[in-house]
């Protein structure tokens, strides 16, 4: 099928890591040539912003947004692009609506990639952010934070593995939140998107941050126990929960090597 003329919708809420996932899809809506309005929270700007020039940016937890909740709308979409059941009473009136969940057997990064109407440019799910780097060092670095502590190793294995790769001459950063004191560096998410641009190597668990390194072109080992491996990073390198700290600390080494 083909779109009628007029504005497109991005509507996504969610954590750092379901953003990361679906913007292959709103940088193939941004190559279009449309304009396009996004719906999120004021947190994912900065990755809203690299992907391309928005017309307007909703603050999907702001009153602003109340009208995709059965009301008008207010500016006259050609279509709305959003993700699970919540989605479905978008007043406008075409809409396309991706599963939260991928089904069996395929990867999150495809199915969150779909196809799309004739017209528009094919969703590439290889897609990179291009951001200037903050650091030129190529350094290693640790992410081991995570919002479900299940998902992470505890803290002591990520010492060994940042000891085990400053023995190898390497430079280390430990990034983390605000409430993570055990951090060297506590960026926000457009200091984290061009760390990740300039890392030489990215080791974390199944979280955003992780994600978002994989977009940025960084090599990416993830870490993954509890989790399905269909939500592995597009392009990362995964590793099982009982991998040895000194293994991760010899793939940096040989990753941090390729880049130069």
């Amino acid at each position: 099928m083909s779109l009628a003329p007029g504005p497109l919708l991005f509507v996504r809420g969610g954590a750092l890591g379901d953003f990361v996932l679906t913007l292959p899809l709103l940088a193939a809506l941004f190559a279009s040539g449309r304009e396009v309005h996004v719906a999120c929270a004021r947190r994912h700007l900065p990755l809203v912003r690299a992907a391309g020039r928005p017309a307007r940016v909703w603050d999907i937890d702001g009153p602003e947004t109340l009208w995709m909740f059965g009301g008008v709308d207010p500016v006259g979409f050609a279509a709305a692009w959003g993700f699970g059941a919540s989605r479905s009473d978008l007043p406008v009136s075409t809409r396309f609506l991706s599963a939260a969940r991928p089904p069996p057997g395929v990867s999150a990064a495809v199915h969150f990639s779909p196809r799309l109407p004739e017209g528009l440019p094919a969703v590439n799910p290889d897609w990179r952010l291009r951001v200037p780097p903050l650091r030129h060092d190529r350094p290693v670095v640790l992410a081991p934070g995570a919002s479900d502590p299940v998902r992470s190793w505890p803290l002591p294995r990520w010492s060994a593995l940042a000891d085990a790769v400053r023995a190898m001459g390497l430079p280390v950063v430990v990034v983390g939140g605000p409430a993570e004191p055990w951090a060297d560096y506590r960026p926000d998410l457009a200091e984290l998107m061009a760390l990740a641009s300039g890392a030489g190597a990215w080791i974390g668990p199944d979280t955003g941050p992780t994600h978002l390194a994989a977009r940025c072109g960084a090599p990416t080992a993830a870490l993954f126990g509890p989790t399905d491996l269909a939500w592995a990073p597009r392009g990362a390198d995964v590793f099982p929960w009982a991998a040895d700290p000194g293994e991760l600390a010899r793939w940096a080494q040989g990753a941090v090597a390729k880049v130069g």
